[in-house]
């Protein structure tokens, strides 16, 4: 709920509307309450996949997370291409175009 992740939220929901049926967006939760996340997914219309870890701290520590938001890229086969990833507001957009590309050579 930090100023940080909102902002990211919603410039990525507009890639969500550019890349969403090439690209699967997923954010993972820890939050304590369930209800809280999908109430806020709802009220903004966020059509993407929200999953819930819980408060529990087994995915921090699994993957060295030390700031929030964190973004990961991985690849179809589940191989992780960025971590952390570039940011929604960093021109993440522009990573995907870049990919798209690459693919179609």
């Amino acid at each position: 709920w930090t100023y940080a992740c909102l902002a990211e939220f919603r410039i990525m929901d507009s890639l969500y509307l550019v890349w969403g049926n090439k690209i699967n967006f997923i954010t993972v939760s820890l939050d304590k309450n369930t209800e809280v996340v999908s109430r806020f997914k709802k009220e903004k219309n966020y059509n993407w996949t929200f999953l819930y870890n819980g408060s529990g701290y087994d995915l921090i520590q699994a993957y060295g997370i030390k700031t929030f938001p964190l973004f990961v890229l991985i690849d179809s086969s589940g191989k992780i291409l960025q971590y952390p990833a570039v940011k929604p507001s960093e021109r993440m957009g522009d990573v995907f175009t870049y990919m798209e590309q690459k693919s179609k050579e």
